[in-house]
């Protein structure tokens, strides 16, 4: 029998591509004529839903109530600071100025993590897919920042 764990890597792997890959598309189609926080809000409603199903379907139970107060913490960071003053900024930029910039998110990550006293030091590995992913993200929407978009 054959292990599934690679198609689901690459089934994983084409989600995120496609959900990620639209995100910016998806706020500046949006901002055209919803308002600013219900554009964040709706995203993060939307995947709270998906993710409560799928933790029903497959039997998971939600955690317990001593960490509701740090996820709370956790979501307010995320949906408010982070998704939040994102899509307030994209009705000032363009979507693919902002996913070239939230794509420099992992270089910011690894640096962090290198600073820290026992931090993890960049292998050539890592470099290299940091950069191919950052290239990949410039490639894709290059068109659009070279037009003015």
């Amino acid at each position: 029998m054959k292990s599934s764990a690679p198609s689901l890597a690459y089934l994983s792997f084409l989600t995120v591509c496609i959900v990620w890959g639209t995100t910016y598309l998806g706020i500046s189609v949006a901002l055209e004529s919803v308002p600013v926080l219900l554009v964040a809000g709706l995203r993060w409603t939307a995947a709270r839903v998906i993710m409560s199903g799928v933790m029903l379907a497959t039997g998971r139970r939600l955690p317990m109530p001593r960490l509701w107060a740090p996820l709370a913490l956790l979501g307010f960071l995320m949906n408010v600071v982070g998704n939040g003053f994102v899509v307030y900024a994209q009705q000032y930029v363009a979507s693919g100025l902002t996913a070239v910039l939230i794509a420099t998110t992992p270089f910011w990550s690894g640096l962090m993590e290198r600073l820290l006293p026992n931090g993890e030091r960049f292998s050539r590995k890592s470099l290299t897919g940091l950069a191919l992913g950052f290239s990949g993200i410039v490639v894709l929407v290059w068109p659009e920042m070279t037009d003015g978009g």
